[in-house]
């Protein structure tokens, strides 16, 4: 070989390739998400790594659902999701997308059915948390609470649970003296709290067989009740003396807007007439009708994220709001400890579509409380007005 064609031969190898032409849905997706300023492989922690091409076409075709999907099949990966999903939703570029016929159906049928009635609630409870026990109850520590833990001057996730619950006792003055009704008691975490530090009898009400039974077992030898049943089976739990406290900690999520006003009126009818009422929801910037397309399908079936506006109009004329108290930012860091959890004690394929899913879940929605999309509130009602006025309790 002569030297010239050695020459010619390296001039090729290290002459810039062109670049492959994208395609018009290439294109699409590349700027969505340039808008949030996330690049599709590119190299910053929160960018996009497209595993597959199909990625293009399902995002344009199914959206947020499509999304979802596509990670959980592999298609695309992200080192930083939390910051990622954040990113899309303080840029709020979702709305670029058009929704196909199957998810605008979705979000038409939310508006036509009862999606929480009461023959359908159960599916929640079958469909879901008795599916997934093993998953909660490795990655939310000793407390097992499925729920937003409080971070004021908590260190670790055990340490936020533990004020969490110690903050809601405070707030309804919970003494031993107390009949406390917990509407929606997952593994019965805050029933055993209250109990042992504070000395009350706990009536638990779950929907979740399997939740219901960890629960009984978690509350041994304490004075707690805990039922199985719909929240509006009233004759199940409540007696000719109704309770002197109640407490509902990350259900409400689950109960719906065409059903907001007959949650309040029952626990209206629970609580004595001098008690207080302590709700713990998630809640959102704005009131919608539908549920997220991915997490009604995957993980809360019939799930609704109530808007202050929809609580205030539910509780006109049924209780009075005594305080508000809103630590949104503490899910993002509760969020991101279950991850860690979760991640630590699996030990499958972490290719396997569950532990995709189930990471999807968690950061997704650790990101939407970075970007304080969505809040999570405690709000402390009363009948008519606590008597000589409530000191809000922080």
């Amino acid at each position: 070989m002569t030297e010239e064609q050695k020459i010619a031969i390296d001039r090729a190898l290290i002459a810039p390739r062109p670049r492959r032409k994208r395609s018009s849905t290439q294109e699409f997706v590349h700027r969505f998400f340039e808008e949030a300023d996330i690049r599709l492989n590119g190299h910053r922690p929160f960018d996009i790594q497209v595993r597959d091409p199909r990625f293009y076409e399902r995002v344009l075709t199914d959206g947020p659902l499509g999304f979802g999907e596509a990670y959980t099949e592999g298609w695309w990966d992200c080192h930083d999701m939390a910051e990622m999903i954040a990113r899309i939703t303080r840029h709020d570029i979702e709305k670029n997308l058009k929704l196909s016929w199957k998810l605008l159906w979705g979000v038409l049928r939310s508006r036509l059915v009862n999606l929480q009635s009461r023959s359908r609630s159960p599916t929640v409870g079958r469909d879901h948390y008795d599916k997934t026990l093993d998953a909660y109850e490795c990655m939310t520590g000793k407390w097992q609470a499925l729920s937003c833990g409080y971070w004021k001057s908590a260190k670790t996730l055990d340490e936020a649970q533990e004020a969490k619950f110690d903050l809601i006792c405070r707030k309804l003055d919970i003494s031993r003296h107390d009949r406390v009704l917990d509407i929606g008691c997952g593994f019965g975490s805050f029933a055993k709290f209250a109990a042992e530090k504070y000395g009350c009898s706990v009536t638990g009400i779950n929907i979740s067989p399997q939740q219901a039974e960890r629960a009984r077992s978690n509350c041994t030898g304490l004075p707690v009740d805990i039922v199985t049943c719909d929240y509006r089976d009233t004759r199940h739990y409540l007696s000719e003396k109704k309770f002197d406290k109640l407490v509902s900690i990350g259900m409400f999520e689950h109960v719906g807007n065409r059903n907001f006003r007959t949650y309040f009126q029952i626990a209206n009818r629970c609580l004595k007439d001098d008690g207080l009422f302590l709700l713990h929801t998630i809640g959102s910037n704005v009131s919608l009708h539908h549920n997220d397309p991915w997490f009604e399908k995957y993980i809360f079936p019939g799930g609704l994220l109530p808007s202050i506006k929809q609580i205030g109009a539910a509780i006109e004329n049924v209780f009075v709001m005594e305080d508000w108290h809103n630590f949104g930012y503490d899910y993002s860091l509760t969020l991101n400890s279950w991850y860690k959890n979760f991640a630590a004690a699996w030990s499958g394929d972490p290719n396997d579509p569950f532990y995709r899913m189930w990471t999807y879940y968690l950061l997704s929605c650790s990101g939407y409380f970075k970007a304080r999309r969505v809040q999570l509130w405690q709000v402390v009602l009363s009948k008519s007005g606590h008597s000589g006025g409530y000191t809000s309790i922080r």
